[in-house]
């Protein structure tokens, strides 16, 4: 049964009633981030728009503190998509360091170097100073 409305609510079933009584209680606490901490708050319009409120769920359920920096894995993705950019430029420049290759494999091979040393630029993953490609 689908339940839309309060009167919705009303006319469902028991355990339909239960059931959906539990999601809206589960629905109330959460955790958001503030920038430095995950803060337990209560956001209420799911529950408000059924005509209910939060004292109506004495014993919402608190859900268990999230354990990692959402700061942190945006700048982890931030690096591995760095990474995989980087990881091209080496396959697009391995054909540079074949014995008769026709170039200058030493300054080809300078330039891998500058990019595998990439993640250990300072500014790294937000601020990276690309190597330039040699010519030819």
């Amino acid at each position: 049964m689908i339940i839309n409305t309060r009167k919705d609510l009303e006319a469902a079933s028991s355990s339909d009633r239960d059931q959906f009584m539990a999601r809206l209680a589960s629905s109330i606490n959460k955790y958001d981030w503030d920038g430095a901490n995950w803060v337990l708050t209560q956001d209420t319009t799911t529950i408000e728009r059924y005509g209910f409120t939060a004292d109506d769920f004495p014993d919402a359920p608190v859900p268990e503190k999230p354990d990692y920096n959402p700061d942190q894995r945006e700048l982890e993705q931030e690096a591995n998509e760095v990474r995989t950019q980087r990881d091209a430029l080496l396959v697009a420049s391995d054909w540079t360091q074949v014995s008769d290759a026709p170039v200058d494999q030493q300054a080809w091979a300078d330039y891998r170097q500058a990019l595998r040393d990439v993640p250990s630029q300072p500014g790294f993953p937000s601020d990276v100073v690309w190597p330039d490609k040699p010519e030819g």
